[in-house]
């Protein structure tokens, strides 16, 4: 039945002008001389749209056949059903009677169906007739009416307090008022929660979705004074945001009970507030759950300070993970305790490993000469590489290029290196580029900061790289090129002629020098250039991809801002290209 339902809300009606004329006939029929005949017609008119059902019963009142009257009662459907329901009238009697005879436990899933049928209606002709029906006697069509306004909301949600008031409808009053949206219920609804009872729940649920208005210190009080009213009491509270932080922090001492539920409230609001209330309640609770999470997403130093003098006691446990967790809770006043942990003597390389950017993260400038002493030890340079970079001082960019020089490229230490700003480092990097065979330092490194501070020496050495094709440059050609690219001049003129004219017997090299005369505006050379992209001559230019394509595709890219001309220039070589 419940199919039978939304099929017939949801299927396309009939014109109705065409049933219409079909009414007189089948109303006449009900008083014919054949059973069947007149059975046939009433069947045939309760399945007609419940619209349609005024006109029947006004059809019958003007007929004198007894029969006729008798069996238009049986398809009548009383206001304001036939504006509400978009089904058949047999289906729409049959919804009724179940609703206003029926048990309550049975009432349900009718609702549930009847409401569907409304789906589609018009808002503004439903709403009228659904608050019309809340002063219906009978409790089955006021729920329907309630449920139904949960779909369609009222603009006058002050009508439907008082159904608070009544056991079977408090529930679907309460979904009401939420779809109404409107908070000027609120302190009504506050009274019907204090009071406490059975409406208090329903009215509960309301206040969770507005909020508790100005009634914080009230809602807080049936927190502490109703037991049965506390959990939900508390989840209102959060609904008023930093305004409850205050409620809130004095229930933890108060409500011990429900000590769970209110950290989680005052995590969620996350005030700093908050956190002495915090520390006093797991200072009670030493061993909660949740202890370590919660006031490390407060930052609390105290706790940062107290997870470090227990990491101290076991440092061969010792993890950057937490370590960093300390850091972010504790800030700089951790300093004095790293700094003093890390001079006592005889600390192992293990445990210093872990400290030495913990101290660059909670240090002060004045550390960086200790962190540079550090560099000096080999097992610790990548750690104080960290450590000088998360410390952020530009001072010590030279003795951290020193370091890098000497290293074995540890992540750490090229994270802190390319951060660097490059002002002060060209001797530095001409002193890599010129040899980068005799160094293990990480070339994209280097060259990241060559293209933040490209200086005319630095540039002149990528061209000479480019150009001489060392083997140690084969890995470093694609990028140089990508920073010339990016930064030619029409003073580059003599080095990008050279590189056109370079007499390597693939198009490597020329390639380079085809590209930045296209980038620094040389029509000519455009022709060429895609004629080799397009495969017409061999190179050998590895980037994020070893294969030609793969660097076809970014030399395309590199030179895409180059205008029309080259645009052209592609789709004529793409064109000639065989296969």
């Amino acid at each position: 039945m419940f199919a039978l339902f939304i099929l017939a809300a949801a299927a396309p009606q009939q014109e109705d002008g065409t049933l219409r004329a079909r009414l007189q006939e089948l109303v006449r029929k009900l008083g014919d001389d054949d059973f069947q005949t007149r059975e046939a017609a009433e069947k045939e008119l309760l399945a007609l749209p419940a619209r349609l059902a005024p006109e029947i019963a006004a059809l019958g009142a003007k007929s004198d056949d007894l029969e006729v009257k008798t069996r238009v009662a049986r398809v009548a459907l009383a206001e304001p059903w036939p504006k509400l329901l978009a089904c058949s009238i047999g289906e729409a009697r049959q919804g009724v009677h179940r609703l206003t005879n029926g048990p309550a436990s049975e009432r349900t899933p009718w609702i549930g169906r009847m409401v569907a049928a409304l789906e589609g209606q018009n808002a503004a002709a439903v709403v009228p007739a659904l608050e019309g029906m809340l002063a219906s006697p009978d409790v089955g069509a006021k729920e329907f009416a309630l449920a139904g306004l949960a779909r369609f909301p009222t603009r006058d949600p002050a009508r439907l307090l008082p159904f608070f008031d009544q056991e079977d409808l408090r529930w679907r009053a309460s979904e009401a008022l939420i779809a109404a949206n409107d908070s000027s219920v609120v302190p009504k609804v506050v009274e019907i929660f204090v009071k406490g009872g059975a409406a208090a729940h329903p009215a509960a649920r309301v206040l969770e979705h507005f909020g508790p208005g100005d009634a914080i210190d009230r809602v807080a009080s049936v927190v502490r004074e109703k037991e049965d009213l506390s959990g939900v009491g508390i989840r209102i509270l959060v609904r008023a945001g930093a305004r409850a932080e205050e409620a809130l922090a004095a229930l933890l001492a108060q409500k011990p009970k429900y000590g769970a539920e209110l950290v989680r409230a005052l995590e969620e609001l996350g005030g700093e507030g908050s956190l002495p209330a915090l520390r006093a309640w797991f200072k009670e609770h030493p061993k909660a759950r949740d202890r370590d999470r919660v006031l490390y997403t407060f930052r609390d130093r105290e706790w940062a300070r107290e997870k470090l003098a227990e990491a101290r006691k076991q440092d061969e446990e010792l993890s950057d993970l937490v370590l960093d967790e300390i850091a972010a809770a504790g800030g700089p006043a951790l300093r004095d305790d790293v700094l003093g942990w890390l001079r006592m003597p005889g600390l192992k390389i293990g445990a210093q490993l872990h400290l030495l950017p913990l101290l660059g993260a909670v240090g002060r400038t004045e550390d960086g000469a200790f962190l540079v002493e550090k560099l000096k030890e080999r097992r610790l340079r990548n750690a104080a590489g960290e450590a000088l970079g998360r410390l952020a001082d530009p001072s010590h960019a030279r003795a951290l290029m020193e370091a890098y020089k000497k290293s074995d490229s540890g992540v750490d230490l090229q994270r802190a290196v390319a951060a660097l700003p490059a002002d002060a480092l060209e001797e530095d990097l001409l002193e890599i580029l010129s040899d980068p065979a005799g160094y293990r330092a990480d070339g994209d490194v280097v060259l990241r900061l060559v293209g933040r501070k490209l200086t005319p020496r630095l540039r002149e050495t990528l061209y000479k790289g480019i150009l001489e094709g060392e083997i140690a440059w084969t890995s470093l050609r694609a990028e140089a090129l990508r920073i010339l690219v990016e930064n030619v001049r029409p003073e580059d003129r003599l080095w990008i002629d050279k590189l056109r004219a370079h007499p390597r017997k693939d198009a490597t090299v020329k390639v380079c020098g085809l590209l930045l005369a296209v980038r620094s505006g040389d029509t000519a050379a455009a022709p060429e250039l895609a004629r080799i992209l397009a495969g017409q001559e061999k190179f050998f230019l590895p980037h994020s991809t070893s294969s030609e394509w793969g660097a076809s595709a970014h030399l395309l890219k590199w030179a895409a801002p180059s205008g029309a001309t080259w645009t052209r220039a592609v789709a004529e070589a793409w064109r000639a290209r065989p296969g």
